[in-house]
């Protein structure tokens, strides 16, 4: 399957509000916009408002990113326009991981994927390389802002998601010290 197959099968159809009117067993999923039909269902079901606004996709600030996981590595690219304007806070990652044909979902607070960032060297735009372990199917990178559900994953806000690392964090040193 395709990385727009999985998308289309684990979160459009499932949360989408209409998507599945127009789909059915001969569609291809090749036809379609999907990270935009991703977007959509994160305003659906995240109840944010989509915007045209510069360097986000949500009035929050946030925004959408889908990328591939193969093998052990992926990235998530255009984090930083080529003039070095990065986006204005938080990430909601999807990501495709190719070897399981399956979905793991991401909320990345700017300040912890802003000192990641590098720029690519001909288009000049942002990007993240990103680490993934197969055993555990977590991006180690980010291991931290991992989501349990697309559910989580859209309806978080960003100072959320920081307390929630700091809890995360504080938890592993405690369990390491003891």
């Amino acid at each position: 399957m395709s990385k727009k197959s999985v998308l289309i099968d684990k979160v459009i159809l499932p949360y989408h509000p209409t998507f599945h009117l127009s789909y059915n067993e001969t569609s291809n999923p090749e036809w379609y916009d999907v990270a935009s039909l991703v977007e959509e269902t994160i305003e659906h079901v995240g109840k944010i408002k989509r915007t045209n606004g510069h360097h986000c996709d949500f009035i929050d600030g946030s925004d959408c990113k889908t990328g591939t996981i193969n093998g052990r590595s992926g990235g998530i690219s255009r984090v930083g326009s080529s003039a070095g304007i990065p986006k204005n806070g938080l990430l909601r990652c999807v990501f495709y991981v190719k070897q399981i044909q399956d979905v793991i979902f991401y909320a990345i607070p700017k300040k912890i994927w802003l000192p990641h960032v590098k720029v690519h060297t001909t288009n000049r735009e942002g990007q993240i390389s990103i680490k993934y372990n197969p055993t555990t199917n977590r991006i180690t990178t980010f291991e931290e802002c991992e989501c349990g559900t697309f559910e989580e994953m859209c309806c978080i806000k960003e100072n959320e998601m920081e307390v929630l690392i700091e809890e995360r964090t504080s938890t592993l040193e405690q369990w390491i010290e003891s």
